[in-house]
């Protein structure tokens, strides 16, 4: 399954046989295979029932189910049931319950209710993951295992005594000595300065205003690196008996980069309902690359809209669901299979009722196993083309720079809202693109963006740089370089590291508010965070303010470095600025744009033989022409044709069009 060579698409869905009658089981898989499903997801909740008291296990349903998993050729993903102690231990170890910032230590209740930095917590964690793993590791069932359930959504920042303690050890294996702390956070403000480790206090919550910025952005690191060292010591246990691979359910409230170092493949939990498509498109495209070279796997989705009440259009999972495929997933699951007959989860939909009567989202989910039955064949050859156009997004300057209203960069700045709009005009532009985090290892590209990056490590710049004087473009910003990595201001250049290594100048970096400017000959208008540049000799200005204070200064410099080139934009410009400045970029650096339409998502693919295809998928509602040139149809939903050289895409269909003699693709939309 992690092999790049053989691709096995999966398609399963969470199921529960704890919560039924044992006589409901084999109907369950009965309709799964009638369906058309090859795998089911279970455990992760189920801890109460394989442990029902202390120290006294009970593995005998869990292997009959599984034996019937086996009898029904169908895929067990085994999860450690760790995000749901049960009562008992609550009840006895009261001190392990999690603390929020108030200081109200929770109970037992709900989920992940546990402090993931208690020792005891973990004891009895680990307790449970090896009895498991050793019962169940050569179980024929079991196809992969997954880690606890989404690890760290419900519990960002625990203020208990344990994760006190242990935060203090984190700060001085960070900073090796006090002093350094003091120096890096400049607790000299307000008096703060600190004479041990010891003194350093969480982020509790304050009579007025807010903690300093390096305090809560290094506990939301911390709060990341014990949640992924938790799972680190579970994937150990799992390895110690078992050869599948281990992966873990990731949501857009965890520490994605983090969570993956230890697992086999990446997955996660993605709602489409709630979910824009842009949003979607986002995710997929970093899970592709976050563990290189191997699939990733959602782990959770719904198969009918829930809470808001309405109704998934007809064709969107299918479209969907071959997104998740061709973008680079060989594995697609819902949640769950049967309704929930009671508790909290009671109002969720499902592929069937809870009297195993098909619901719903019993059609839905067809759409998906069609579309798995036709892409098996064509995705053992093709895979997504590696992109000419890297973007990279940061969990460090994400999750910890912007976290706070008052994060010392813009009022309510929403990181994720403007890396969507950024990214959303690479979708507009018909730009293939890959999205890496900023700790992985840069590939070779021929543009790299990295926009919203106050903090850029040194590797980053290095290896960005070493890209850049082989022939790749670099555009560096807005937002890039102008804190150190503890939220502090540079005290040498005023966009550090950055402007050091590259030569530029900066004039002016200030909140300004929205401010006029001409970038390109086009009039537009800026965001809230201003940078103003110097340019020299060597330096072409792309734009220059044009409001009356500032009216003349160069906005953005474009700069030659080795055989390449280096963008930098003093600030991000509206929607139609954004999409004209990179338009011109790939234009003048050449970059092959993809066949564009409203709503229609163009994904190259090749073979190692080098034959290429575009995986077309229309999901808007409105029929759509892609002027592809010579194609031939390897396989499509039943509402795609072809007129001379264009791919006609009726409202939510989708198609593999290998390219015979394909000629550049034309975008079709209009260009703002």
């Amino acid at each position: 399954m992690t092999n790049s060579n053989e691709i096995s698409l999966q398609l399963g869905a969470a199921w529960y046989p704890e919560q039924y009658p044992k006589h409901t089981w084999a109907g369950d898989l009965r309709s799964m295979r009638e369906l058309g499903m090859t795998a089911v997801r279970m455990g992760e909740f189920a801890w109460a029932c394989l442990e029902p008291t202390e120290g006294k296990y009970d593995f005998a349903w869990l292997c009959e189910a599984m034996d019937l998993l086996a009898e029904h050729e169908i895929g067990c993903v085994l999860c450690t049931p760790t995000a749901t102690p049960p009562h008992w231990f609550l009840k006895k170890h009261p001190e392990a319950g999690f603390v929020d910032p108030s200081g109200y230590q929770h109970k037992h209740g709900a989920r992940q209710h546990a402090s993931y930095n208690s020792p005891v917590f973990r004891n009895y964690a680990h307790r449970i993951t090896r009895e498991l793993v050793r019962v169940a590791s050569r179980h024929p069932a079991i196809i992969a295992w997954q880690t606890d359930n989404e690890l760290g959504s419900h519990q960002q920042r625990c203020l208990s005594p344990d994760s006190v303690a242990k935060w203090h050890q984190w700060l001085e294996k960070r900073y090796g000595s006090i002093d350094a702390l003091n120096e890096a956070w400049h607790t000299v403000v307000w008096s703060q300065r600190y004479a041990s480790f010891a003194d350093v206090p969480p982020p509790y919550q304050l009579c007025y205003y807010t903690h300093n910025f390096a305090l809560t952005l290094n506990y939301r690191r911390f709060m990341a690196d014990s949640i992924a060292e938790f799972q680190a010591e579970q994937v150990a246990i799992i390895k110690e008996y078992s050869k599948a691979p281990v992966t873990h359910n990731s949501t857009t409230k965890t520490d994605d980069w983090g969570l993956t170092r230890a697992l086999d493949f990446a997955s996660s939990d993605i709602y489409t309902c709630r979910q824009p498509p842009t949003n979607i498109h986002f995710r997929f495209d970093f899970m592709r690359n976050i563990l290189p070279g191997k699939p990733f796997w959602t782990l959770e989705t719904s198969s009918e809209d829930f809470l808001e009440g309405s109704l998934i259009e007809r064709g969107w999972m299918g479209c969907y669901s071959f997104l998740n495929y061709a973008m680079g997933g060989s594995g697609f699951f819902y949640w769950p299979w049967r309704q929930q007959p009671g508790g909290a989860e009671i109002i969720n939909n499902s592929i069937v009722y809870a009297n195993g009567q098909p619901a719903t989202g019993w059609d839905n989910v067809a759409e998906a196993v069609e579309v798995r039955k036709q892409l098996q064949p064509v995705l053992k050859e093709f895979r997504p083309v590696p992109a000419d156009v890297v973007f990279v997004r940061s969990e460090v300057n994400g999750r910890y720079f912007y976290e706070d209203a008052a994060g010392g960069l813009e009022a309510n700045y929403d990181y994720a809202e403007r890396v969507r709009q950024h990214y959303q005009t690479l979708l507009d532009l018909g730009i293939w693109r890959d999205v890496i985090f900023d700790e992985a290892e840069v590939p070779d590209c021929r543009v790299l963006l990295t926009p919203y990056l106050p903090c850029i490590s040194e590797s980053l710049i290095e290896r960005a740089l070493q890209l850049v004087e082989q022939g790749a473009t670099w555009v560096a910003g807005p937002y890039c370089g102008m804190r150190t990595q503890d939220h502090a201001a540079h005290t040498d250049y005023l966009m550090g590291r950055l402007e050091e290594r590259i030569g530029f100048r900066t004039r002016y970096l200030f909140h300004s508010g929205p401010l006029a400017v001409e970038v390109g000959g086009r009039a537009g208008h800026t965001n809230q965070f201003a940078v103003m540049f110097e340019p020299q000799d060597e330096d072409e200005v792309l734009g220059t303010y044009t409001t009356k204070r500032f009216q003349g200064m160069a906005w953005g410099l474009r700069r030659a470095y080795g055989k390449g080139a280096i963008y930098l934009p003093g600030t991000e410009l509206d929607q139609r600025g954004r999409r004209h400045l990179l338009k011109g970029i790939f234009e003048r650096e050449g970059i092959q744009r993809y066949p564009i339409a409203e709503r229609v998502t163009s994904i190259p693919l090749q073979t190692e033989s080098g034959r290429e295809a575009l995986a077309l998928c229309n999901w808007g509602g409105r029929e759509q022409a892609l002027d592809i040139g010579d194609v031939s149809i390897l396989t499509s939903s039943g509402e795609v044709s072809r007129q001379d050289e264009q791919v006609i895409l009726q409202p939510f269909s989708w198609a593999v069009a290998e390219l015979v003699h394909a000629r550049k693709p034309a975008p079709v939309l209009a260009e703002a």
